[in-house]
């Protein structure tokens, strides 16, 4: 059963209504006040109020992902500071836009902004905008970056090199606003240094032991609180256009990840996440960097719509652990309530393993020996049909010659070929219910 306990918003929306309800909201409680801090195109803070109503508190962005959240069309007040800020990028002719997607409010490399409730009203004013040009790229990552607690976290990039933005409050105000320092110093304060290589990244989420795991790519990254390299994980065909370019699924290789739908504590040594990604398939991995399982069908195998299938761009969801009984709960697909079993039976392996490079050098030497002998020639014989096929999927009037095919051992599709004077003819002979070549 389920009782409504409240109404965040009558009309969905933060920044004046500007924005859309974020994506993603992880709870922090402190002093007996709950916070809810969302991540999407902006990193938010709002309060949770005794009547049930969500307050504003905080939001962070780079300048063209804030605008762009706002569907090019932000407060006024972020207009007016926007071109007190900028002053030189304003439009002088009264005709020409101040807002919209092709205005100068969707300028690039102008840094990021840091708006504050200064006085408490739950509504954005003018002087409560902070922006720091100096440094050009500041990114949340298309899909944001959730913190954990009133510590927002951005990334900035300068010198071709990434380093990690962390904004924490000091205390809270008179009005009882978190006390956040401006932008630019927060910026002026020191940034961390990222001790690994990404060429560009969706997301990220900071785990119960302020570690920063990023969906980047080539590789998904897990950094330290010191900017150390911890892990990395193969991440290729990196978010919605990235999943474009992916091959078929094969177990264990991660395609087209989104942003983490939650961290969920696992044991005293990691959480437990879980990405959503383009084609619908849901990724489990621990925030010290062990691959666990996924979930669900890819979208592009099969037609089927059950509760196996959530289905292409599941955006939104949240995956956590409930706090009284201690079982993880996943919610995607709309109105879908999941409960993810068997997570207790997960173990870690100790030991060790010598790695010389003779051994290497020998394992090398048998891939190549196991890949020349798979290696099948690309030739295919075409029969000649003296007269067209039954089109009725069964393959008694052709030729016994077929090429086999498969997939890492998936999809076996066996294919026939046949000519006449007209027409070529294929028949394939489909061996598993999952495969993207069935028909129908």
């Amino acid at each position: 059963t389920s009782r409504l306990l409240s109404i965040f918003q009558e009309d969905p929306g933060m920044i004046d209504g500007r924005i859309r309800t974020p994506l993603y909201f992880r709870h922090f409680r402190v002093n007996g006040r709950t916070f809810l801090i969302g991540s999407s195109k902006a990193s938010f803070v709002c309060e949770l109020l005794d009547d049930g109503t969500l307050k504003d508190v905080a939001a962070l962005s780079s300048t063209t992902m804030f605008a762009y959240a706002c569907h090019w069309t932000p407060p006024q007040s972020y207009v007016d500071a926007y071109y007190k800020q900028f002053p030189q990028i304003k439009p002088r002719n009264a005709d020409e836009p101040l807002v919209g997607r092709n205005s100068p409010i969707n300028t690039r490399d102008l840094g990021g902004v840091l708006w504050v409730d200064r006085n408490g009203d739950g509504q954005t004013q003018e002087d409560e905008y902070s922006f720091y040009p100096q440094a050009e790229k500041l990114s949340m990552g298309y899909w944001g970056t959730a913190s954990r607690n009133l510590t927002l976290h951005a990334f900035v990039q300068q010198d071709n090199r990434w380093q990690i933005l962390r904004i924490t409050p000091n205390g809270f105000d008179a009005k009882g606003t978190p006390n956040y320092p401006t932008l630019g110093q927060a910026i002026e304060q020191g940034l961390t240094p990222i001790a690994a290589n990404m060429r560009g990244f969706q997301s990220a989420i900071i785990d119960r032991f302020d570690r920063v795991i990023i969906n980047s790519d080539p590789d998904m990254l897990g950094i330290a609180p010191d900017g150390s390299k911890l892990w990395q994980m193969d991440n290729p065909w990196l978010g919605v256009h990235g999943s474009h370019k992916a091959p078929l699924p094969e177990v264990g290789v991660m395609q087209g990840n989104l942003y983490f739908l939650g961290a969920a504590a696992l044991d005293n040594k990691s959480d437990l996440l879980m990405t959503n990604s383009n084609h619908g398939r849901f990724f489990l991995m621990t925030s010290d960097g062990v691959y666990v399982d996924e979930l669900f069908r890819d979208v592009r195998q099969s037609r089927v719509f059950d509760n196996q299938t959530i289905g292409g761009e599941p955006f939104g969801g949240y995956f956590g652990k409930a706090e009284d009984n201690g079982k993880y709960y996943l919610h995607a697909g709309n109105y879908r309530l999941y409960e993810i079993q068997h997570v207790d039976t997960i173990q870690r392996i100790a030991g060790s393993m010598d790695v010389t490079v003779e051994k290497l050098k020998v394992a090398a030497q048998r891939q190549r020996e196991k890949m020349q002998q798979e290696k099948q020639d690309n030739l295919a014989t075409v029969a000649w049909m003296a007269k067209p096929p039954k089109i009725d999927g069964m393959d008694r009037e052709w030729s016994k010659e077929q090429i086999s095919w498969d997939n890492a051992g998936q999809y076996k599709t066996e294919i026939k070929l046949g000519f006449d004077a007209e027409n070529l003819y294929v028949h394939a002979a489909i061996r598993s219910d999952i495969s993207p070549w069935i028909n129908g």
